[in-house]
């Protein structure tokens, strides 16, 4: 065992030297080895965003063929940071390198939690900025969806080859503490299905966080909301909210919350659907 952990700290000192310095001497960091924190933090109402968790939904009214309004969702990802530059001192501006992927699904309570649909996701992004403070990101974005397995043999769906891959530009202002607004733009290099796709994209939102503020050690709250529109859907707005919990924990949080979202199926291979439901999740931002 010993030897097999000398051999890791060797390797990483060999491929990250500037980390190996930053944990001698913090203060004169200019590299850092996988951060534990994002310079541009993740929409938390953003109903296509990566992130690790389960949340119950509830449809209002179903425009899923054949899909009840009783539903699962499950997430499994995240985003990654894999190197940061840094001023010494943590101060004045960074740029962060890093990469997101996940999965994000639909099952159907009603017909044996069968699989509706998922998209996979992965990407690449670059962000610069102060960490709380303003922050701009500048990514590649892959989303390839897909039809389940059972929800296709039941009803007989087939997919449409519903890929996107996207280049993506977003602005993050923390306006006060607590108060943060974003912005997104897309535009798509690559669709799979060009005869039903278009390649724009915007999206918007807000936050407001209020960390340990319920006199339960870091137990703090969270609303948010978001907004997101497609070319391919003539710009409808599609709306999303957030209301619950927080808790830190590690440089990442715990969350857990009540959402509701109107609009555009977050899954694309069904996005010409319109759904509204209500939704109650726990979620970890990775």
């Amino acid at each position: 065992m010993f030897y097999r952990l000398s051999a890791f700290h060797l390797v990483l000192a060999l491929c990250f030297p500037h980390a190996r310095l930053a944990a001698q001497r913090p203060s004169e960091s200019r590299w850092v080895a996988f951060p534990d924190s994002r310079l541009f933090p993740t929409a938390i109402a953003d109903p296509t965003a990566t992130d690790f968790g389960f949340t119950r939904l509830q449809v209002t009214d179903p425009a899923i063929p054949e899909a009840e309004a009783g539903r699962f969702e499950l997430r499994m990802g995240g985003q990654f940071g894999v190197a940061r530059w840094q001023p010494r001192g943590d101060s004045g501006w960074a740029v962060q390198a890093g990469f997101e992927a996940g999965f994000n699904g639909q099952f159907d309570i009603g017909h044996t939690f069968d699989n509706i649909g998922w998209d996979g996701i992965f990407g690449l992004t670059v962000a610069a900025g102060r960490p709380g403070r303003l922050a701009f990101k500048l990514g590649s974005k892959h989303t390839s969806s897909h039809v389940g397995d059972e929800y296709a043999e039941r009803t007989g769906r087939q997919r449409i080859d519903y890929t996107r891959e996207e280049l993506v530009l977003g602005v993050s202002w923390p306006v006060t503490r607590a108060l943060r607004l974003y912005a997104e733009g897309a535009y798509a290099y690559h669709n799979g299905n060009d005869d039903l796709q278009e390649p724009g994209r915007a999206q918007a939102g807000a936050e407001w966080l209020k960390p340990a503020s319920l006199g339960l050690g870091q137990l703090g709250w969270y609303a948010a909301t978001d907004a997101n529109a497609f070319q391919e859907r003539d710009w409808e707005v599609d709306f999303s909210a957030a209301l619950g919990l927080m808790y830190p924990s590690g440089g990442h949080r715990w969350r857990l919350g009540l959402g509701y979202h109107e609009g555009r199926v977050p899954i694309g291979e069904f996005y010409w659907y319109d759904e509204e439901y209500w939704s109650l999740g726990l979620a970890f931002d990775l």
